[in-house]
């Protein structure tokens, strides 16, 4: 499951984030990555798009975008260190935008799903013949006109659900059995207005329950700063489609501020903004949700934070500062209950300059470890 994923898996998908955008040796047989010429922007945040890496049968498929930010594919064979592509899925009808980059997902008959290339706009849907087939992919028709940051989950029984934002900023779901060739109507899961929008990260733990993590858009202050997320809040999905918020209020569809506010959100930042927003669940089922907060730019400016559900109550820790909004992170339940976070922390090459600006963006990026459930790293 995401929330027990491989570490080989994580390690190949963090070999595609440093090396897809290196420039290859001028003669080399062996070379420190599987593709010399990917887009800038290869894969986005864990918060956005997911998943790009998944295990199929002992290889680690890779999804990301390449030449012209069309959508490819590789594998890895741990087993005989071997690469295996890339190939390309489809081809991405954006322009210079990383907003495009594929999710994967498998279907009951085990064949490999790409969902790709919209941003407000059609989301396209390739599937290949085979598992142990890369390098062949078909066309089908595209899940929806307006669509942004799909998010497959494979819950079993051969049921995929999908969650995206979709057309006027609300976010959705959708389901697709079999082949998965089509996707349900979409229902609306949390609602946006003219104040107010939402960036989520949905994941499925083990028991088929989904837990969702997001983050508040003050429109007014979007058009100041171009960036301005607030808050972070948590609401979770029961096997019967039930949604409530972790101490078990429920929440009616679709879920808007002022219900989000009463009983999702888990970390009130005030005038500070939070990002890149991730859940996960631990052994006991519990939802682990990694937020990075703060304002400005420029050394410990933020902070990357695990808030964690007691049972009881929503607790917080600090793993370490980062300079910029935009600085990604992973987190990763191990099997021995023990936790890694990889992070982007520390100063940037470049300093960033107002907040929200891109440029200052990148530091080093180290793995944080935690055998206490995330009290201390």
């Amino acid at each position: 499951m995401l929330s027990h994923m491989p570490r080989r898996i994580l390690t190949a998908a963090l070999t595609c984030l440093l090396t897809a955008t290196a420039a290859a040796p001028a003669s080399a047989a062996v070379v420190g990555f599987f593709d010399g010429h990917a887009a800038q922007e290869a894969i986005l945040s864990e918060m956005a798009l997911h998943p790009t890496a998944i295990d199929v049968d002992g290889t680690t498929v890779i999804a990301y975008q390449g030449v012209g930010f069309d959508p490819y594919v590789c594998s890895y064979d741990a087993a005989n260190d071997a690469w295996d592509g890339p190939y390309r899925v489809g081809t991405n009808l954006l322009s210079l935008d990383a907003h495009g980059a594929p999710a994967l997902f498998r279907d009951s008959l085990g064949r490999l799903h790409a969902l790709h290339g919209a941003h407000n706009g059609p989301l396209g849907h390739s599937v290949a013949p085979g598992t142990a087939r890369l390098d062949s992919w078909s066309s089908l028709s595209v899940v929806d006109t307006a669509a942004t940051y799909p998010q497959p989950l494979e819950m079993g029984g051969g049921e995929v659900l999908l969650y995206h934002r979709g057309r006027g900023y609300d976010w959705f779901e959708r389901n697709a059995s079999g082949e998965c060739t089509t996707f349900s109507a979409p229902r609306a899961v949390l609602k946006a207005d003219q104040e107010n929008r939402w960036y989520a990260d949905f994941r499925n733990a083990p028991d088929g329950t989904v837990h969702a993590a997001f983050v508040r858009v003050s429109v007014a202050e979007y058009e100041q700063w171009g960036f301005a997320r607030h808050d972070v809040y948590h609401m979770r999905r029961a096997p019967d489609g039930s949604w409530a918020a972790a101490d078990g209020t429920p929440l009616t569809l679709p879920v808007d501020r002022a219900e989000a506010d009463a009983h999702c959100r888990i970390l009130d930042t005030g005038s500070d903004w939070a990002n890149e927003v991730s859940v996960k669940t631990d052994a006991a089922g519990r939802p682990l949700v990694l937020a990075l907060t703060g304002f400005g730019a420029g050394p410990r400016a933020f902070s990357w934070r695990l808030l964690r559900w007691d049972g009881a109550a929503w607790r917080s820790s600090e793993i370490t500062s980062a300079d910029h909004f935009f600085d990604s992170g992973a987190l990763r339940v191990c099997e021995d209950g023990s936790l890694e976070a990889f992070l982007v922390y520390g100063e940037s090459d470049a300093a960033g300059g107002a907040p929200g600006d891109c440029r200052g963006r990148g530091g080093t990026i180290g793995r944080f470890t935690s055998d206490d459930e995330g009290v201390t790293w």
